[in-house]
């Protein structure tokens, strides 16, 4: 393939965007389009659920009522949740539009993209439990994180670097992983895309910064329970008192609570597939002037930063699945950075063969949602699935 050949179909599979912020969406694949919904189909057969009580409660926390950690989206929810009595369904119907919001962000990439290695990559999230997981922890603060550095890297992508750099910098006010998660994949976009050091050095900064002030500031008020609870007296579920705690302990008296040592070895295969299969698929690619060390180290610190989330929380098959998703995301930026440099992305049969091998150790992770398993695709499963949406079982408040 020729080099403008590759440049006319990257452009009409919309991955010039950045270079073209006007060109309309052009490239539409109906094909791509089926692929994607029956992909989604299958992650929301997997795990959907209503939003735990733990989830709800954490999205009513707010700065009126004095938190200082995990603020931001309670605090932007508060006015409009008070014209709703702050009901439950009123934040299950924030929680879906996010998610809704997400995916369909994923869907028009995938659609306007050939298929490839790096589009399956899109496909192979959604079919893997990882897709049906983020169905499964509808409520939990991680998706609007994801939505925030999207957010930030189309800003960035119509360089607007300064707005791009606002948003990031209000993430960790979403939830303190930020610094974990989404941040390291935001620093790596920047540097290694960003030809001038002391506005990447700038773009970052404000990010941290933030990061480093919730850190040091105390998590509450001394009286920020029982506003809070007080808010809540008369809404339509019980808040679970124990989201509260988490605002009162140190992270020394947390880490009494769990074994770190047995979270990072529950989640060692993911360890292994973000860190280990970035650099064997890595080292595999075709040999290009453009295979920068350094950057390749960025990315591995981007997709293996989560596992780091095991000194953060008890959360361990969620830390997991954070891991493969920065994995795969890594995977995507790192693919399309390269075709920025000139290089047409083609992988090679060690890439794919390393992709497939890969993908079949992963599928032999003892994988587990919050509550319960994955729902098994078969007949038995499928049955009662349409039994809980007939009788509305599946539409009920959960009781924690």
């Amino acid at each position: 393939m020729s080099i403008a050949q590759y440049e006319s179909d990257r452009r009409i599979a919309g991955t010039g965007a950045a270079e073209e912020p006007g060109e309309p969406l052009r490239g539409f694949r109906w094909n791509n389009l089926a692929i994607y919904l029956a992909a989604v189909t299958a992650a929301a057969y997997t795990g959907f659920r209503l939003p735990l009580l733990w989830a709800t409660t954490f999205q009513t926390v707010s700065l009126q009522d004095g938190f200082h950690r995990r603020f931001l989206i309670g605090t932007i929810l508060q006015p409009f949740a008070a014209l709703f009595g702050y009901s439950y369904w009123f934040y299950t119907g924030v929680t879906f539009l996010a998610l809704a919001i997400l995916l369909t962000v994923l869907g028009v990439i995938f659609v306007r993209s050939p298929l490839s290695g790096r589009s399956v990559l899109i496909v192979v999230w959604l079919l893997f439990p990882t897709g049906g997981f983020w169905f499964d922890e509808a409520g939990y603060l991680d998706q609007f994180l994801y939505l925030g550095l999207l957010a930030a890297l189309w800003l960035r992508s119509r360089q607007r670097f300064w707005a791009a750099t606002a948003v990031m910098a209000l993430t960790p006010l979403i939830h303190e992983i930020a610094a974990l998660t989404v941040m390291p994949v935001y620093a790596f976009v920047v540097l290694t895309e960003e030809p001038r050091v002391k506005r990447a050095i700038a773009m970052i900064v404000p990010a941290a910064l933030t990061g480093a002030v919730i850190l040091l500031d105390h998590p509450a008020a001394a009286n920020a329970v029982d506003r809070s609870r007080h808010r809540l007296a008369h809404a339509d579920w019980q808040p679970r008192l124990q989201v509260y705690g988490v605002f009162s302990q140190t992270q020394k008296q947390a880490w009494h609570l769990y074994s770190i040592h047995g979270i990072m070895v529950y989640n060692l295969p993911m360890i292994v597939l973000a860190v280990g299969g970035f650099w064997l698929l890595h080292l595999t690619g075709r040999r290009t002037p453009h295979r920068h060390w350094a950057h390749a180290v960025l990315a591995t610190a981007a997709a293996g930063g989560p596992m780091l989330l095991a000194f953060a929380g008890w959360d361990a098959m969620r830390w997991g699945y954070i891991l493969a998703t920065n994995f795969c995301l890594v995977m995507w930026l790192w693919w399309g950075w390269q075709e920025k440099q000139g290089t047409p992305f083609q992988m090679t049969t060690p890439q794919w063969t390393l992709l497939i091998v890969l993908l079949l150790l992963a599928s032999r992770t003892p994988f587990a949602y919050l509550e319960t398993g994955p729902r098994i695709l078969d007949w038995d499963g499928v049955a009662d699935f349409l039994k809980s949406i007939h009788h509305g079982t599946l539409f009920r408040i959960p009781p924690f």
